[in-house]
């Protein structure tokens, strides 16, 4: 039985910890054997056939396997680590944006598009509200501030936040349209995504965006940032990106603001959308989500070989 070690932050209580719980499925349905390596561990992971680091790239760790992958999010990925891309065998890109930077850093023949998945939390006899939800978690990149100084421009529709207490804005307090939520599980959340009509998530970068794929799982109609890799994915109806007023260089990447007065404007206009309209967005995104899905899962049947003869 061939082996694989996972390289990550298996505790990190995000996408870190959703990416290589998906991937160890994968792999274990394949008849493999997986390890997971905390990415911060004082020791080495035992040797195995394969191993993968997932965000976290520790080049003296290659040694411990015949066959190495980074499966990156750009915007971790410090300029210093390039020339150390050398030792990886192939780079499994979540996104066409990661692609295009990590063709240009190790060559296009180490890089393969993967796209990715996101867990299906459709719940389709909740009605949808016409609410707006934003999931900032504990990060502070997810554009937290240029909601609320929407909202606080005039906006009146229901929004509720979703944020760790210690990350949300003190503007974002006291306003008679916003909600605040501190951390919530799972089973909430869900409800969450199916409840509200509009999920705007203005994500200065995503890595791969595992809300914004829930939030297209769920049928929502998703505003978001008017950059990539935001705007590459084909669930989101172009009518709803945001446009960027500000651009900040990130490592080999960027951050991009969006302006709250265009957001402001955006919100509007999905306001005064009739209910059938948003019903066939919903099916759009839905769809979508789910084409992505089985093209993700025919990639990684391709490119993992079975470990059961």
């Amino acid at each position: 039985m061939p082996s694989c070690t996972l390289i990550t932050n298996h505790a990190n209580g995000a996408g870190l910890e959703r990416d290589a719980r998906l991937l160890r499925g994968i792999f274990e349905v394949k008849g493999w054997q997986v390890r997971d390596h905390q990415f911060n561990a004082q020791y080495m992971p035992n040797k195995s056939d394969w191993i993968i680091f997932i965000e976290t790239y520790i080049p003296h760790w290659t040694q411990q396997a015949n066959f190495k992958i980074l499966l990156p999010n750009p915007e971790w990925f410090h300029p210093s680590m390039t020339s150390a891309l050398r030792h990886i065998d192939q780079i499994w890109c979540k996104t066409y944006d990661s692609l295009k930077l990590f063709q240009r850093l190790a060559g296009v023949e180490k890089c393969i598009y993967i796209g990715f998945e996101a867990n299906d939390l459709y719940l389709p006899h909740i009605p949808k509200q016409r609410k707006f939800l934003h999931v900032a978690g504990k990060s502070i990149a997810k554009g937290t501030e240029q909601v609320i100084q929407a909202w606080r421009s005039g906006l009146t529709a229901p929004l509720t936040i979703v944020s760790y207490d210690l990350f949300l804005p003190d503007s974002g307090r006291g306003h008679p349209s916003i909600t605040s939520l501190d951390r919530v599980d799972d089973i909430i959340l869900q409800i969450l995504l199916n409840t509200h009509r509009f999920v705007i998530q203005p994500s200065w970068m995503e890595g791969y965006g595992h809300v914004l794929h829930e939030a297209l799982s769920c049928a929502a109609t998703v505003l978001t940032t008017d950059a990539a890799p935001m705007n590459e994915y084909s669930g989101i109806d172009k009518r709803f990106l945001l446009p960027v007023h500000n651009k900040i260089p990130r490592f080999e990447t960027w951050f991009h603001h969006v302006d709250p007065n265009a957001m402001r404007q955006v919100v509007e206009f999905a306001m005064n959308l009739p209910e059938e309209e948003l019903d066939a967005i919903g099916e759009q995104a839905r769809a979508a989500f789910l084409t992505d899905r089985e093209e993700f899962r025919r990639t990684m049947k391709e490119i993992i070989p079975d470990g059961i003869s």
